[in-house]
């Protein structure tokens, strides 16, 4: 009876929008994941709340740290410098990062440098990113750095590469985990339908699967929630999925995801499914500059 109730209420409250059909083939085939999708933009991606320095603010605080770099002696002191050119988040800064690509760097440096390009989201980052994940065709931990660099971006051009990387990367798990997860950590909405045929092509890969679910919920975007809530119900039986699901719900954010819940939990009767829901809840009160 129980489950029967919940699926009867996810039916009527959570599945309004039309269901797309599955697609049919296999994300191993070489052209499998189809371009992107042009849908609505997550509302985080659409308001910068961060006052932009001003030009000449940034080009004297790019100075500042490109000469103390230079001047310093200590790989630790240096690997520190570079994070904090990420931070500056301007068209300039990835230059001055590709100017360090091509100086002597020891293994922490050149890590840094990755990251760094990802931190400054820029889209011009992902030309220098490319051509690293290209070098590092026998490196694979590398190559995962690059992946979260590109995923960290938040740019829309970085899904294209993101895909290609998955097409490429149709004998490695690891590299998959690596490059869904970067796809939520993208914070776009139109990394949804990559997602979604991700998780619906791996019907017999529950790692990808619920790492699809967990990506899908980190984009904190509506067209994510509506994913997820559809899942809910076609994984109504499935403890492991829906537990999955109401937290990916919670990370999500969104207005949608916590009237879902708030629907849901009445209706609950497992313990830790509602310590699920109540964590959720919590996720998605708690303001996000918290």
């Amino acid at each position: 009876m129980q489950v029967q109730a919940i699926r009867t209420s996810s039916q009527a409250l959570f599945l309004s929008a039309p269901v797309r059909p599955a697609i049919s083939r296999s994300v191993s085939h070489p052209h499998a994941l189809k371009q992107v999708d042009r849908v609505r933009i997550s509302p985080e991606t659409q308001a910068k709340t961060n006052k932009l320095p001003s030009p000449e603010q940034t080009a004297k605080r790019l100075d500042f740290l490109v000469v103390l770099y230079h001047k310093s002696h200590s790989s630790q002191e240096r690997v520190q410098l570079i994070h904090t050119l990420g931070l500056i988040q301007a068209p300039e800064t990835v230059k001055v990062l590709e100017k360090l690509m091509k100086e002597p760097l020891d293994e922490a440096q050149e890590n840094a440098v990755i990251a760094a390009l990802g931190s400054t989201r820029q889209a011009l980052a992902l030309a220098p990113l490319n051509d690293l994940y290209r070098s590092y065709w026998n490196r694979p931990a590398k190559r995962q750095r690059v992946i979260a660099a590109l995923g960290e971006t938040h740019a829309l051009s970085a899904l294209e590469a993101l895909r290609q990387a998955y097409k490429d990367a149709w004998n490695s798990q690891d590299l998959k985990l690596s490059i869904i997860q970067a796809l939520g950590n993208t914070r776009l909405a139109e990394a949804t339908p990559l997602l979604k045929q991700i998780y619906q092509d791996h019907w017999n890969q529950i790692p990808l699967r619920l790492a699809a679910i967990s990506a899908l919920g980190q984009t904190r975007s509506e067209q994510a929630s509506q994913e997820l809530l559809k899942i809910f119900q076609a994984e109504s039986n499935q403890g492991q999925f829906r537990q999955a699901v109401i937290t990916a719900l919670g990370q999500t954010r969104t207005e949608q995801a916590a009237e879902a819940l708030e629907t849901l939990y009445p209706r609950l009767r497992s313990a830790s499914e509602k310590q699920a829901v109540l964590e959720a809840l919590q996720t998605i009160y708690l303001p996000l500059e918290a």
